[in-house]
């Protein structure tokens, strides 16, 4: 049995202009974002650019880790799931 997910209207992986991360989020749901910040105000993100997004959480951060190394070590990465979080029953 398959599960519909919305259909969302991303950039494609080329686009290098900074969005606003509102616009970001209404873009690309149900996934892992980490968005390089090239705009905040007081200290809240505002705008920035999509480097990597993965429904996987595991993947998602492994991602998150190799792009820390070398060139990429200094950017003001934001990173958040952007979706519904099923919570647990706890007996």
């Amino acid at each position: 049995m398959s599960i519909n997910k919305p259909s969302y209207n991303k950039p494609s992986s080329t686009e290098s202009k900074n969005i606003e991360i509102s616009k970001i989020k209404s873009n690309y749901g149900e996934e892992w974002l980490a968005i390089n910040v090239s705009q905040n105000q007081d200290g809240n993100p505002i705008e920035g650019k999509v480097v990597i997004h993965e429904p996987d959480q595991n993947t998602f951060f492994k991602k998150v880790k190799d792009r820390r190394k070398g060139e990429n070590a200094e950017e003001h990465l934001y990173w958040f799931f952007n979706g519904s979080v099923a919570l647990k029953e706890v007996d």
